[in-house]
């Protein structure tokens, strides 16, 4: 298992129903969805997870402690494996 795969880091556009954050260089973050007409009366099960999720990173980026712990989690590879797989080099 890897951390991170090509497919993770490539560009690729993006699609309704994303949802991410991004992190701005001052060191500040925004949470972007481009889900259509959500209803929040009816959520489905895939924005709650999305949302669980964001939220969950907004912590993170927000209280340092949670952050390093993270980056504990991030460089064990007992928890990680590996931290990188590009995949095969032509």
């Amino acid at each position: 298992m890897s951390l991170l795969t090509l497919d993770h880091v490539t560009n690729q556009p993006l699609t309704a129903g994303d949802a991410g954050i991004i992190l701005k260089e001052d060191g500040t973050f925004r949470i972007f969805n481009l889900h259509e007409n959500i209803d929040p009366q009816n959520v489905t099960d895939t924005q709650k997870m999305q949302m669980k999720k964001l939220m969950a990173l907004a912590v993170a980026l927000q209280v340092p402690q949670v952050m390093d712990l993270l980056y504990e989690c991030a460089s064990d590879p007992e928890i990680v494996g590996s931290v990188l797989d590009l995949g095969q080099k032509h």
